[in-house]
């Protein structure tokens, strides 16, 4: 799955333009000029683009019951490392590790009783995440949960 920065979507908005002597970015043009190039086709050009990024997850009928108790940090996690909803104080890689150890101290959860690396061993274990196992990053680039996670081989 590729995961281009929503900034991609308007990206057509942001050439700069040179119209009547003046060079400025072609968004701020038609609002300056109330539309007057595309005639409101780039706003609905934007919108356009807005609407195709979404992405959806899906939980078998079965295994719903048994995440109930966890459902609010799978939501987490599916916010802050998956779609990457973060402030600018924020960092995804923390919360990978913040909910592996939730993950890891919960009896509803598979990972129950796991040891989870230290947090400050974050950094390392990011540097790593280019093995082609498929548990080590997100399409983002996050680690993944997995990988805040010691198991009897990596121990």
């Amino acid at each position: 799955m590729h995961c281009p920065s929503h900034k991609m979507n308007a990206k057509i908005a942001q050439v700069r333009i040179y119209v009547d002597g003046e060079v400025e970015k072609f968004c701020k043009y038609e609002v300056d000029h109330e539309n007057l190039l595309s005639g409101g086709h780039l706003d609905a050009q934007i919108k356009r683009f807005e609407r195709l990024w979404k992405i959806h997850f899906f939980v078998r009928k079965d295994l719903k019951p048994k995440i109930d108790k966890i459902y609010p940090i799978i939501k987490l996690a599916i916010d802050k490392i998956i779609l990457e909803n973060l402030s600018s104080s924020e960092n995804a890689n923390e919360y990978s590790h913040m909910i592996a150890t939730t993950l890891a101290g919960n009896p509803e959860s598979g990972l129950y009783g796991k040891k989870v690396i230290n947090k400050n061993d974050i950094n390392k274990v990011a540097a790593h995440r280019k093995s082609n196992d498929g548990y080590n990053t997100y399409p983002t680039g996050t680690i993944s949960i997995k990988q805040c996670v010691k198991d009897n081989e990596n121990k």
